[in-house]
């Protein structure tokens, strides 16, 4: 079942199996559901210190600094200040590791 993404999601990475990171919904700050932030297609940063060391390229682990691309599930007809509402469960791939970065809460 579907259901809104929030600030505060929890996120694993591919690239740093077993690390959870939190998801930062700044974009959409002042709409809240239930109680909680609404997360929106542009809310792409991760709570420091996100993941920690990715380890995508196993000869080359470098600390994690995530370039995230493009959400893979939003809501095309809910809008938050103009922006397609984030969903859950989710997953947006990464460009740094690379990776792919899924929600495992909704936040």
């Amino acid at each position: 079942m579907l259901q809104y993404a929030n600030k505060g999601a929890k996120c694993m990475c591919t690239g740093c199996p077993g690390v959870i990171a939190t998801l930062d919904a700044q974009k959409a700050r002042t709409v809240k559901l239930s109680n909680k932030v609404q997360a929106t297609e542009d809310d792409k940063k991760l709570a420091q210190p996100a993941f920690g060391t990715c380890i995508a390229i196993p000869t080359a682990p470098k600390k994690c600094s995530p370039n995230l691309v493009k959400w893979m599930n939003v809501k095309s007809d809910v809008k938050i200040k103009g922006k397609k509402a984030l969903l859950f469960p989710n997953s947006i791939p990464c460009t740094t590791g690379p990776g792919l970065v899924t929600m495992i809460t909704s936040g």
